[in-house]
């Protein structure tokens, strides 16, 4: 049985892994921050010169290899409040919609763009999005 599934039903609907996972991260770091400095750190000055070059340029030289960053701009088109895809037309014709009933209406996607769902906060539409901490 883990910790997640012992927690009471209220309070694991409303937790997501999004807000866990910062705290645990960094508890993982200062433990191998303390174990660095427990075996290797006291040991020799050289060796951790080497290790520290190592941590710096380690993720510079994986991140700047990555996809994301490697993709040319034209994979992500511009999402803003008013602005999608390239498009100024959209996010307020969007807002226009679903804003005439009463409780405002949510943008479902058919066949189109799954960036409304996920720059749905953004663009001030509500959408039936279930994975949605921010919502």
């Amino acid at each position: 049985m883990t910790a997640y599934r012992a927690l009471p039903a209220g309070i694991r609907s409303a937790f997501y892994q999004e807000f866990a996972s910062a705290p645990f991260l960094l508890a993982v770091c200062l433990l191998a921050g303390f174990g660095f400095e427990k075996l290797i750190a006291r040991r020799a000055s050289a060796l951790t010169a080497a290790f520290l070059c190592l941590a710096v340029l380690d993720p510079v030289y994986r991140g700047s290899t990555s996809w994301f960053v490697a993709s040319p701009p034209e994979n992500f088109p511009l999402v803003s409040r008013d602005v999608f895809e390239e498009s100024r037309e959209s996010p307020l014709a969007a807002r226009r919609a679903a804003g005439r009933s009463l409780p405002p209406g949510r943008m479902e996607t058919f066949r189109d763009s799954m960036r409304w769902m996920s720059h749905a906060p953004v663009l001030e539409i509500a959408t039936p999005n279930g994975n949605d901490p921010l919502a």
